[in-house]
């Protein structure tokens, strides 16, 4: 909830707010407290950071919007090279591991991008980490059945903002092997509408309603492939295809 709270109900996420203020539109849902849980939260928050990773991507964009919080401690669990030296246990919550004291930055690049696009031109397949939580020592369990819906390849929505969730193209992070994939699916006419044309969709309620009715349904999407004990590196005729692939 710490990350819900400081990213995804902050209206200063989007850049309208004072970082104190929460947008009207949540209201709705923290009315029934019971529900709150039910809700995929999770995905709502994936679904704006990759559209605001998309809008940053932008070469007249000099500010980083989204869930940058979510995205740092993403990257630095699977890309050991880049983070700061952190001997700090992993405990539930996980991201908590990069918000302890004690961390050591001296090696990590400061302002230059230089030379963080060096390290990633130099990663080796075994140098990312898909399943760094993997044989963790802590009592928290997954429930098998979520487990399962964090595999669903359906679009992900958060009110007037929606991503495709391609899990088939990353099945090492969820245990499987992993094949060379079909092209991604795209989502088309909603994926060449800009940000905040997706906000100002009225009402929020009718939006994308086909897409709306694939997430309905994810738990016909999930990938059924056997989950592995161990980490699933990508084969050497998958990385033949990759490094074949042109971007």
């Amino acid at each position: 909830m710490d990350l819900l709270e400081t990213d995804l109900l902050d209206d200063n996420a989007r850049g309208q707010g004072s970082g104190s203020s929460m947008h009207i539109i949540y209201l709705p849902l923290l009315r029934h407290v019971d529900r709150i849980g039910s809700y995929s939260w999770g995905s709502a928050c994936l679904a704006y950071l990759c559209s605001f990773l998309c809008k940053n991507s932008h070469k007249d964009t000099s500010t980083f919007s989204g869930r940058a919080v979510l995205l740092q401690a993403w990257g630095w669990s699977r890309l050991p090279s880049l983070a700061p030296v952190n001997n700090n246990p992993f405990t539930f919550p996980y991201a908590q591991k990069w918000s302890a004291r004690g961390m050591s930055y001296n090696r990590c690049p400061r302002h230059c991008i230089t030379q963080y696009r060096n390290l990633l031109d130099h990663l080796r397949p075994t140098d990312f980490i898909w399943r760094p939580y993997l044989n963790l020592d802590h009592d928290h369990q997954v429930n098998a059945e979520y487990a399962a819906v964090w595999t669903a390849c359906t679009p992900i929505i958060w009110f007037t903002t929606m991503e495709m969730h391609n899990s088939y193209r990353v099945k090492p992070q969820f245990g499987m092997p992993q094949n060379i994939p079909d092209p991604p699916a795209s989502l088309g006419e909603w994926h060449l509408r800009k940000v905040n044309d997706q906000w100002n969709f009225n009402p929020w309620q009718s939006f994308a309603r086909s897409e709306y009715r694939k997430w309905k349904h994810h738990h016909d999407h999930v990938l059924i492939d056997a989950v592995m004990p161990t980490e699933e590196k990508p084969s050497h005729t998958y990385m033949a295809w990759y490094k074949s692939v042109g971007f």
